[in-house]
């Protein structure tokens, strides 16, 4: 779903550019223990000639604490 020039920007890390890295970026996520993300879209707008779309919301990732004493949860927001 991503252009080949996207870039994403993870919390607290370079951004990763291009499909390959920011695949790279989410699988990294993904296999971190205990890892959800809960997305809530905000809005979603068109540009008047339809050439360009923009999403953007909030998520709440949740995955386990490194030290093992529980979850801890990640807030942020978006703009794509």
């Amino acid at each position: 779903f991503y252009a080949d020039d996207a870039v994403i920007m993870p919390l607290a890390k370079p951004g990763a550019a291009g499909r390959e890295a920011i695949r790279d970026e989410w699988a990294h996520n993904f296999g971190i223990p205990g890892f959800e993300n809960a997305m809530t879209l905000a809005a979603v707008e068109v540009s008047e000639d339809g050439t360009m779309g923009f999403t953007r919301g909030t998520y709440a990732a949740t995955m386990k604490a490194p030290d093992g004493g529980g979850s801890i949860v990640e807030r942020g927001k978006w703009v794509s």
